[in-house]
């Protein structure tokens, strides 16, 4: 197996594994701590293989009940939370915000900034983008 075949294969299962922990939790209530660590992990993994755009942003809506935007918190703190916070706010998810989440995710991600910011400017840049 090459390593680009063996690059898609990872990235294959981690997006299954996403998939799996999302349908398992539909319509069901909320995350348990260890399902919600779970999540986060397997977001930040897959996360770090594709980058923030359209589909993970997505993915992690549809995660929202597991951990809100404490995934994108954790994942912009070991990366450019510029970079990643202006990918997440023009991701097509977060701009049409047709699951309602998008000011939900937001405000999150303030009130984790707010304590402990990822960099300078990273409270402004959240509360200047509009969901």
């Amino acid at each position: 197996m090459s390593d680009s075949e063996l690059t898609n294969s990872n990235t294959d299962a981690q997006r299954a594994k996403l998939a799996k922990l999302i349908a398992a939790k539909k319509g069901k209530g909320g995350a348990s701590m260890l399902e919600a660590k779970e999540f986060t992990d397997a977001w930040i993994a897959y996360v770090k293989m594709v980058g923030v755009n359209d589909e993970t942003v997505g993915m992690l809506y549809d995660g929202f009940q597991f951990a809100a935007g404490e995934p994108l918190y954790r994942y912009a703190v070991d990366m450019d939370s510029e970079t990643v916070y202006v990918s997440f706010f023009t991701a097509k998810p977060t701009r049409i915000n047709d699951q309602g989440i998008a000011l939900k995710v937001a405000i999150n991600l303030l009130a984790l900034e707010l304590p402990a910011p990822t960099s300078n400017d990273s409270v402004r840049m959240i509360l200047y983008r509009r969901c």
